[in-house]
């Protein structure tokens, strides 16, 4: 066994999801890389999910109940992301889910989720990357109470303007009316964990959590991988 994992690294080098570094067989991330995470600390707003030292939303309410994520978006955690969704590295979904699982774990080792879910691609936003990026954080996540992983929950109906290239007060209109609940799904009553990648403003996790709201779900709260964090509300 140990001689095929080395013969198997000499074809797939096992590198640092932050930062691409060569390393060992059993390991997952350089030393550099995990002590200069931009990690998200306590005390946590859990209205924008970043520390409180840090927010300015001013406990201004979502759809979702609460924001979860280890990590500002910067440093080492934005290369990763975008070394994930825009250099064809979906692997590195792996490393984050497993961070954001530990979030999710003790910060909410209250809540019972019932049903994972994600923020869903159009077809052809699918077609041009290869993979959802959302969906493969979800399916990633580990979560104490053991909850149904359901990436098909939610169904993006059209394409629309990419949300980084608007500003935040015309976010939350561009996606107005793009997601709805897949046909046959039935969410009464359950407490659901959406699952998405980077939260800027929050009005495209803020659109899905309405949606799953008016189906019936219990109560919506959503993790991400990073969080933008800015001297502005973006909120």
């Amino acid at each position: 066994m140990e001689f095929l994992k080395r013969f198997l690294m000499l074809i797939y080098p096992n590198r640092c999801s932050y930062c691409g570094e060569l390393l060992a067989i059993d390991e997952k991330i350089c030393n550099d890389c995990f002590e200069s995470l931009p990690r998200i600390v306590e005390p946590f707003c859990d209205s924008c999910g970043v520390s409180k030292d840090n927010c300015c939303c001013k406990g201004k309410k979502k759809a979702y109940t609460k924001v979860i994520s280890p990590f500002y978006y910067e440093g080492n955690a934005r290369d990763a992301i975008k070394r994930m969704k825009f250099s064809d590295k979906p692997y590195i979904s792996k490393a984050l889910s497993e961070e954001m699982s530990k979030s999710v774990n003790q910060r909410c080792d209250d809540i019972l989720f019932d049903i994972i879910t994600c923020v869903p691609m159009s077809k052809k936003e699918f077609k041009a990357r290869g993979f959802n990026q959302s969906e493969l954080l979800a399916k990633g996540l580990k979560i104490n109470s053991s909850p149904i992983i359901d990436v098909d929950l939610l169904v993006k109906l059209y394409d629309i303007a990419p949300q980084h290239s608007l500003s935040s007060n015309q976010r939350q209109g561009n996606v107005f009316g793009v997601f709805d609940i897949a046909k046959n799904k039935d969410i009464k009553g359950k407490t659901i964990l959406l699952c998405d990648d980077v939260k800027t403003t929050g009005s495209t996790a803020n659109e899905c959590a309405n949606v799953l709201l008016l189906a019936g779900a219990r109560e919506v709260h959503l993790v991400c991988a990073a969080v933008v964090k800015s001297k502005k509300t973006k909120h």
